[in-house]
């Protein structure tokens, strides 16, 4: 990798850990494995769950390359003047082995169990330590999945204390802890449900328990999704559906399976938004860019999703696109895409019948930049190359321009 590529992961990384450290207060290397799409979060629960040796095994990509990324990470973190503690992962409920192993690899291994955050401001002395006491047990129960030990806590909180600020979020989410066995039978049921998740549960575990609040929060959304599992896409109602939810449980299979069981799913941009973001995260990134394609083509407001939700390297090329002068409009960047960078549409295992399905829905211009990409990278041939030029000149002089300027530059 060439020096400046080094320099562009560096950026892209640190960037990444400053909008952890906003979002949640604090760095962790098991949320950027996350983030980065190293890990799915039902293997990190087999892994509490004590149903895998170590966590690296489940990991995509090269561990060697992993650890390199948790390096820097670690050094950034100390640049920042985070404070750093180790972080013991042990096995949730009644599973067996106690403390966790991410890796055989000790140094490895010592990489993921840091916690970076900054300094902590000092307690008021006169602050009640028995019920601050409790109330941090209550998080680790929860956070551990033992309900009946956040009870138990929850109990004595009441009894020490029974005018705590946060009691009665504390009950809220022990209540919510005990009600993942219930059924929901109803539509009124299962919507109010949602709404209660969305709105009151969710906003409360990620304050009290913070990253922790996924080990109560995924069961919900699990739960949600099987109960909308029948439920037909409603655009006005979009979150009253199962890849709504499967997405909050970061079950992106199971996303995918939801919106493609949707008869006109590709006429709807909040649909293929979900589809591109999940399929990005299941590694089919042809699958995930024939998606971001039609938003542009179809939905441009919608495709303005690619700046949050994209692969990095999309969202590189998406601000670059937004820089040209003179300006192109939405519906133009697949074909810039394709002319600009081929090797990141071209490598993507793309089917003939994928490509035929974008040939329906796309402008002349981006069939023309396919073939022309193809022509110059898997089959040169200077007659064809000539022509698709031409061709692409007479569609969009604009585009073609561009182009030009790319190879000449």
């Amino acid at each position: 990798m060439s020096k400046k590529l080094d320099n562009a992961l560096d950026r892209e990384l640190q960037q990444r850990i400053d909008q952890l450290l906003m979002e949640q207060g604090e760095y962790l290397p098991l949320e950027l494995l996350l983030a980065e799409g190293r890990l799915f979060y039902s293997d990190y629960e087999a892994w509490r769950n004590a149903q895998l040796r170590t966590l690296d095994e489940a990991l995509f990509g090269d561990l060697k390359q992993i650890s390199g990324i948790l390096r820097q990470a670690a050094q950034y973190a100390a640049a920042l003047g985070l404070h750093n503690e180790t972080l013991v992962y042990e096995a949730w409920g009644d599973a067996p082995g106690g403390r966790l192993r991410f890796s055989a690899d000790s140094a490895l291994d010592a990489l993921f169990h840091r916690r970076y955050c900054r300094a902590q401001p000092q307690l008021d002395l006169f602050m009640d330590a028995t019920a601050t006491l409790l109330a941090n047990d209550i998080v680790g129960a929860l956070n551990n999945r033992d309900t009946a030990q956040a009870r138990c806590q929850l109990e004595r909180l009441l009894d020490v204390d029974p005018g705590y600020n946060r009691l009665g979020d504390f009950e809220l989410l022990v209540v919510a802890a005990e009600r993942l066995g219930c059924a929901i039978d109803d539509v009124d049921g299962k919507t109010a449900q949602l709404d209660f998740v969305r709105e009151r549960l969710t906003p409360v575990a990620v304050d009290l328990l913070g990253n922790g609040g996924r080990a109560l929060l995924v069961p919900w959304w699990r739960r949600l999704s099987d109960a909308f599992d029948s439920a037909a896409f409603d655009a006005q109602r979009a979150v009253y559906h199962a890849s709504y939810c499967a997405l909050q449980a970061q079950e992106w299979q199971r996303a995918v399976e939801s919106i493609e069981a949707e008869r006109e799913w590709r006429l709807q941009p909040t649909l293929l938004q979900r589809y591109a973001l999940s399929c990005m995260r299941l590694e089919r990134r042809a699958d995930a860019l024939a998606a971001w394609f039609t938003l542009c083509w179809r939905f441009a407001d919608a495709a303005a999703a690619i700046e949050y939700d994209g692969s990095p390297e999309l969202r590189r090329a998406w601000c670059e696109f937004f820089s040209l002068e003179p300006e192109l409009e939405v519906n133009d960047f697949p074909a810039w895409l394709v002319l600009s960078y081929p090797g990141m549409a071209l490598s993507s295992a793309i089917s003939e019948s994928f490509v035929a399905t974008w040939y329906a829905r796309c402008p002349p211009s981006f069939a023309t930049a396919w073939k022309l990409a193809e022509s110059t990278v898997h089959a040169p041939d200077a007659a064809m190359n000539i022509q698709l030029r031409a061709e692409l000149k007479s569609q969009h002089p604009a585009l073609f321009d561009h182009f030009l300027a790319r190879i000449h530059g």
